[in-house]
């Protein structure tokens, strides 16, 4: 029996390594994974595309796709929380060491999530708290797919400066974290799950959500950088 999860592009590593331990001890389930963006992941959802399980890296489209009926009510809860972070090259000299420096004019480029995606969202959110929005707009380096290629476009010197989740942050040697943006400063970068209505196998489902919730589940989701939500 196969069951497919689609989640956001924040959760790639974490929920390989939770997959593959647990295809190991429940031999009968294959967890198979679809990861891309929250929202290209909503409209896969909308088309059709066979997905049991749904993760995405915000509640607008979880709430927008159960207000169409395609979530078991009952099965949505919390799993984790991640936090938003600037990153710069590790060898950059530039005088970066907050969210505001990025209006210095020696930046000139910031790779950046657009409002396709959850982390675009959330990176909007903050920098209208710091009231740079419109000047970091001008140097933005926009990804619309994957969360992903900001931390890619930083490691590789592509860019000055990035916008991305801590967990994306905390997964390479070739980044160094600046800043981390304040509570305040967005919504909470909080990841809703659920058991999708097309699911033909939701005891197993939902077998699976409280797996992501034991303790083995957790260590694993904390050493990414989560904070799981009980």
């Amino acid at each position: 029996m196969v069951l497919i999860v689609s989640a956001s592009g924040a959760y790639r590593n974490s929920i390989a390594e939770l997959v593959e331990l647990y295809n190991k001890e429940k031999p009968k389930v294959t967890i198979n994974c679809n990861i891309v963006g929250s929202g290209v992941m909503k409209k896969q959802i909308e088309q059709g595309v066979p997905i049991d399980i749904y993760i995405p890296a915000i509640d607008r489209e979880m709430d927008e796709l159960q207000s169409l009926g395609f979530v078991i009510p009952e099965t949505r809860q919390y799993l984790a929380k991640n936090a938003m972070v600037l990153i710069v090259p590790k060898e950059s000299s530039l005088p970066i060491s907050s969210f505001s420096d990025l209006t210095d004019k020696r930046v000139k480029t910031v790779a950046l999530g657009n409002d396709k995606i959850a982390g675009g969202i959330y990176t909007k959110q903050v920098l209208n708290y710091f009231k740079i929005f419109d000047l970091v707009m001008k140097k933005g380096v926009f990804v619309e797919e994957d969360i992903r290629q900001v931390l890619k476009a930083v490691e590789a010197g592509n860019v000055d400066a990035g916008i991305t989740y801590l967990t994306e942050a905390k997964l390479s040697n070739e980044v160094k974290i600046v800043a981390i943006a304040p509570k305040i400063s967005h919504i909470p970068v909080i990841s809703p799950v659920a058991v999708l209505k097309r699911c033909e196998n939701v005891p197993e489902a939902k077998d699976f959500l409280a797996f992501l919730k034991s303790d083995r589940a957790v260590a694993i989701f904390e050493r990414y950088g989560f904070t799981i939500i009980n």
